[in-house]
C-alpha cells in the first residue's frame, strides 16, 4: 500500500499561513533577545559597572515577565535602582 506523500508532512506546515506567523514569532523572539543582549553590553561599556547591569537586567525582567510590579514589590530593589541613577 502506497502512502501520499502530503501524509508524510505534518498538517500545519501544509498551511502557508501558518507557516509565515511560525517565522515571523521566531524572528521577532530572536530580535528581542538580541536586543536585550544588545543593550546590556552597552550600558556595560559606557558604565563598567555590573550594578547597573544587573538594574537593567531587573527592568527587563520586569518588564517581560509576569512580575509586573516587583520594584512596587520590593523597596531593597526600588532603593537600589533609584540610589544608582
Amino acid at each position: 500500500m502506497h502512502t501520499p506523500n502530503h501524509a508524510l508532512v505534518p498538517s500545519l506546515v501544509r498551511h502557508p499561513s501558518f507557516v509565515m506567523f511560525w517565522c515571523a514569532r521566531t524572528s521577532t523572539t530572536g530580535a528581542y533577545q538580541m536586543l536585550a543582549v544588545a543593550v546590556g553590553w552597552q550600558l556595560y561599556e559606557l558604565t563598567n559597572n555590573p550594578v547597573d547591569l544587573g538594574i537593567v537586567g531587573l527592568v527587563q525582567l520586569c518588564r517581560w515577565s509576569r512580575w509586573r510590579c516587583l520594584p512596587a514589590r520590593s523597596p531593597t530593589a526600588t532603593t537600589a535602582a533609584l540610589s544608582s541613577a
